[in-house]
């Protein structure tokens, strides 16, 4: 990502026709503005954003907002610029990023006005001409372990809930004191389990050897980590327990089934954003030079179905 950032004393535009197939659609009346005082981040999109469209918002976010609290501005303009770069992103991915980071800049406290995508603009710009008030940046997506840094961790609680629909609020640090676990010892050890507490040291856990040797499940060498193979035996057994969760959830709870891709677009805001937040196995390709990325446990799919 390519930005041109300045601080200005009044910027005025106006839209005057379409620059591509398509653009972003404009609200009657709002193909004009007028702004004094704020800081003009003149933004183009780039190629190797794509390949990380969360944390290129993240680092261009970044970058924004050091520049305005050191120059004490609150009202941020972000104005699409394709003449900065000559490898541009594709426009659906350049404008779910600029999206993504008016929301972002907003959230943060800053006023921010994004102008027009897609659209030639006729603009007037008068710029204060201090030492600070014209600074270029190239912004490059940080690498997935730099980014676990600055992702926001939201407040959340444990709660059990019963059969009958009675609610348990669950205190990790106090499951001794929930009753409702004494008379449910294999649920006691699976949230022990999913909260990585131990009862004791129990050491390395005896299933992975023991799948092994009775020959049911073993690990694939020429996969990635994690990855099995299932033997006869361990097949017959996973097609048992998956019919078995069949039964369970569709004819006893009367649930239904649905189905949906594998694969999923990463210029997908929502999308983008959830698989930002798993980063520790997802899958990522291109297809015709747009990033997807596998569908894991979070079904993306089934969220947006819900909608």
């Amino acid at each position: 990502m390519k930005l041109l950032l300045i601080h200005a004393d009044h910027l005025d535009y106006k839209v005057t026709g379409e620059a591509m197939k398509n653009p972003e659609p404009i609200p009657k009346g709002e193909g004009e503005a007028s702004f004094n005082e704020c800081l003009v981040v003149f933004c183009a999109v780039e190629t190797v954003d794509e390949t990380n469209p969360s944390a290129s918002v993240e680092t261009g976010i970044n970058v924004v907002e050091d520049v305005a609290k050191r120059l004490g501005v609150s009202l941020v303009v972000l104005y699409p610029y394709a003449h900065l770069s000559s490898n541009l992103a594709k426009p659906t991915v350049a404008l779910e990023i600029l999206r993504c980071m008016e929301d972002e800049l907003g959230r943060k406290g800053f006023k921010v006005h994004r102008a027009p995508f897609g659209w030639y603009k006729a603009f007037t710009l008068s710029c204060k001409g201090h030492p600070l008030s014209e600074l270029s940046r190239s912004v490059e997506p940080v690498a997935p372990k730099d980014l676990k840094e600055v992702v926001e961790v939201k407040p959340s609680r444990f709660i059990i809930l019963d059969p009958s629909g009675k609610e348990f609020t669950l205190d990790p640090s106090r499951l001794g004191e929930l009753k409702i676990l004494d008379e449910h010892p294999l649920l006691k050890q699976l949230i022990m389990n999913e909260l990585g507490l131990k009862e004791g040291s129990r050491g390395p856990p005896p299933h992975v050897k023991l799948m092994a040797k009775l020959g049911l499940v073993d690990y694939e060498p020429s996969s990635d980590v994690g990855h099995f193979r299932f033997y006869p035996k361990g097949a017959l057994l996973k097609e048992l327990l998956e019919a078995f969760a069949d039964d369970l959830a569709v004819s006893r709870l009367k649930a239904v089934k649905v189905e949906t891709p594998m694969m999923y677009r990463l210029s997908q805001r929502a999308i983008a954003e959830q698989a930002s937040k798993f980063r520790e196995r997802d899958y990522r390709f291109k297809v015709g030079g747009e990033e997807f990325t596998l569908r894991f446990a979070g079904d993306f799919g089934l969220f947006s179905m819900m909608k």
